[in-house]
């Protein structure tokens, strides 16, 4: 578990460049491994691995012992010494207990559906979620997206509350009809079919192309979205 966890641990310095950084005093710190840190927080700790749970409340507890004292110590130490209001993890004794030996399942949920993404892997990288989660849910996902492509639904005035940076694809409809975002981003783009006389068929949109051939989707230049 200890060398498993050590790779996928996300750490500000590689161990290749930690020489360099630490120059200035690398002859008191040159025996140090982070590794040995891993190790030495799972001394006193039960190290029983038989079932996925174990290794997820393995690596709250070592996030725990490691990342939090950091997080207490710094951040609540200089912004109370800045006189900042900010606000670290509430901690006390019996509410840590409760949540050391709470289950799995009340932590995190759907451990069985959960899909392993790594955005470094080169090839195909799509999540479907249509349908699994609520307006407000697929909101605040969408609230850390760097852009979204959308055609001009709800989602689209979401995220112009977001400020976001919009691709808004129009077809039956047209933004001249008063839905394009509302205090729009100035990078946003429209995408649409220019010039098509059938355009708008309809103010809302229609399930099926009077014309039969849907030209306003079909003809979309994919290419823009690049551009």
């Amino acid at each position: 578990y200890i060398d498993e966890y050590y790779l996928y641990w996300q750490r500000l310095i590689p161990n290749t460049v930690i020489s360099k950084v630490f120059a200035p005093i690398w002859g008191d710190v040159k025996d140090v491994w982070t590794r040995d840190i891993f190790k030495d927080v799972f001394s006193t700790h039960d190290n029983e691995l038989s079932k996925p749970e174990d290794f997820i409340n393995h690596s709250l507890y070592f996030e725990s012992k490691t990342f939090l004292h950091g997080l207490l110590v710094v951040e609540d130490k200089l912004s109370m010494a800045h006189s900042l209001e900010n606000r670290v993890p509430f901690l006390d004794n019996d509410l840590v207990d409760f949540a050391m030996n709470c289950p799995v399942n009340l932590k995190l949920n759907n451990l069985g559906e959960v899909i392993r993404l790594n955005e470094n892997e080169v090839g195909r990288k799509v999540i479907n979620l249509c349908g699994k989660y609520s307006i407000n849910q697929s909101a605040h996902i969408m609230k850390h997206a760097k852009y979204l492509i959308t055609h001009d639904t709800g989602f689209m005035h979401i995220a112009a509350a977001f400020q976001m940076k919009i691709y808004s694809v129009f077809g039956g409809t047209h933004p001249d009809l008063g839905f394009t975002p509302y205090l729009p981003n100035p990078e946003n783009k429209i995408i649409q079919v220019e010039n098509l006389s059938c355009r708008p068929c309809h103010r809302y949109g229609k399930s099926k192309c009077p014309e039969g051939h849907f030209n306003c989707m079909n003809l979309i230049d994919t290419d823009l979205f690049i551009e």
